[in-house]
C-alpha cells in the first residue's frame, strides 16, 4: 500500500498540448508546421518535458502514445531503484 500510495505522488502530470499549425494538424504534416504533442511532467519533483513530432493521426497516434510512455515509465522506475 505504501509502494502506491509513493507511486500515486511521484508522477504529475503538468500539461498537455499539441503545437503547429492548424494547416498541418489537418493536412498531418505534409503542409503548414508539422504539428508536435507536449507532454510536461514532474517525476519526483524533476521537471521534464516530452515533444514528439505527429504525422498522422490515425496510424502514429497509438505508437507516439507507447513511447511516451515507455520514457515516463522509465524515469518512474529509475525513482524506486533509487529508494
Amino acid at each position: 500500500m505504501e509502494a502506491v500510495s509513493k507511486g500515486l505522488s511521484v508522477l504529475k502530470i503538468n500539461k498537455l498540448g499539441a503545437a503547429g499549425s492548424l494547416l498541418g494538424i489537418v493536412s498531418g504534416g505534409r503542409e503548414g508546421t508539422k504539428p508536435v504533442l507536449i507532454i510536461d511532467v514532474t517525476i519526483e519533483g524533476k521537471h521534464h518535458v516530452y515533444r514528439e513530432g505527429i504525422g498522422s493521426l490515425k496510424s502514429e497516434f497509438k505508437k507516439l502514445a507507447e513511447q511516451i510512455s515507455k520514457e515516463v515509465a522509465k524515469e518512474i522506475v529509475a525513482v524506486f531503484k533509487k529508494k
